[in-house]
């Protein structure tokens, strides 16, 4: 019937790593690459997506009120959607800035654009490491060499990078 199509992993070349076993100090247990810490987000970075998407939800909620106040009709349906998938936005970040986060590690790609049609990513530019796409700013990225391995700590659901670990060979 429905399959869901599952993403492929890039073509590995003969003897290549994907050092998907680490060891709890970041060391690759097939080929002994230490991944040690070369950039860390600042905390107001992580933090401001979940307050700007607050104040989006509070405002909702007030125009919410005001126009339901006046009786204007349809207009309070869309500022309750709007409310609601904004707090529901918060309650996510709120979740992830506190939870697990995701590692993935992989080879460094360039840095594009974002596309102009999704105004909500957090980020200007989107990196790729492996197969996962990052938002990312210039100046995170300029640290590293495309090509670079790294391993990228991340927020789960909005892909936010907390830390990136640069791989070194022992």
């Amino acid at each position: 019937m429905f399959q869901r199509r599952r993403q492929q992993l890039p073509p590995q070349a003969p003897g290549e790593c994907r050092h998907l076993y680490l060891t709890g100090d970041a060391t690759c247990v097939h080929c002994g690459m230490k991944f040690e810490l070369a950039w860390a987000a600042e905390r107001r970075s992580l933090t401001f997506p979940t307050i700007r998407n607050a104040l989006i939800a509070v405002t909702s909620a007030v125009l919410l009120a005001a126009s339901n106040a006046f009786g204007i009709p349809f207009l309070p349906y869309l500022f309750l959607v709007g409310t609601v998938l904004f707090f529901t936005r918060v309650l996510f970040g709120g979740i992830e800035l506190f939870g697990r986060h995701g590692f993935v590690p992989g080879k460094l790609g360039p840095l594009v654009k974002r596309p102009p049609t999704n105004i909500l990513l957090p980020k200007p530019y989107l990196a790729t490491v492996g197969i996962v796409r990052f938002p990312m700013d210039r100046e995170a990225h300029e640290r590293f060499n495309v090509g670079d391995t790294v391993l990228v700590e991340h927020l789960r659901w909005s892909r936010l990078p907390v830390a990136i670990y640069l791989g070194r060979k022992p």
